[in-house]
């Protein structure tokens, strides 16, 4: 828990520092995740469930951004057995501190732009087990007016009660300021 604090606080006071090359270098997002589990099991099939996710985030440079995330799951996981039953288990609501790094950023028209983030970043369950877990995420994006933004990406990570790996499909829209 010390280690989480001292991270958070570190990215903090190292973005509240930094000088910066955009006009809006925050942005609030909120968006959505539909997470897969266990599609590789022969003895069970995982359902899809879904969170709703808040992302403010904070770009140190045109390329490098620091951010903070909050999920929350909607619906419990599921799985269906081989004899037909179907077992539930709630996944807790999260916060996760990382990073990007945009390879690729391409004018596609006049104030658009197309593109590609890749971060990685720690997590850690808001519940009694204080249990940390990396994830790793990509994701494309439209940069409309160096205001809005909209995304769709996919993510991966070993969230969830049981440490089954888990990817998503991730989308939202984002508003820099």
């Amino acid at each position: 828990m010390y280690y989480f604090r001292a991270l958070a606080f570190s990215v903090i006071l190292f973005a509240a520092n930094y000088t910066h090359a955009q006009d809006n270098p925050w942005e609030i997002s909120f968006g959505n995740t539909k997470m897969f589990s266990g599609w590789y099991s022969k003895e069970v099939s995982h359902l899809p469930t879904s969170s709703m996710t808040a992302v403010l985030s904070y770009e140190l440079l045109d390329s490098i951004t620091v951010w903070g995330v909050f999920n929350l799951p909607l619906v419990p996981n599921q799985k269906l057995t081989s004899k037909g039953l179907i077992v539930q288990n709630q996944t807790p609501p999260t916060l996760m501190l990382g990073g990007s790094f945009q390879p690729v950023l391409i004018e596609v028209k006049k104030d658009r732009y197309l593109g590609l983030d890749i971060g990685a970043s720690i997590g850690k369950e808001i519940a009694l087990s204080n249990r940390l877990f990396p994830v790793g995420a990509a994701r494309l994006k439209l940069i409309i007016d160096d205001s809005t933004t909209v995304y769709t990406g996919v993510t991966s990570s070993p969230y969830n009660t049981d440490g089954d790996l888990l990817w998503g499909l991730i989308y939202g829209v984002g508003t820099k300021f």
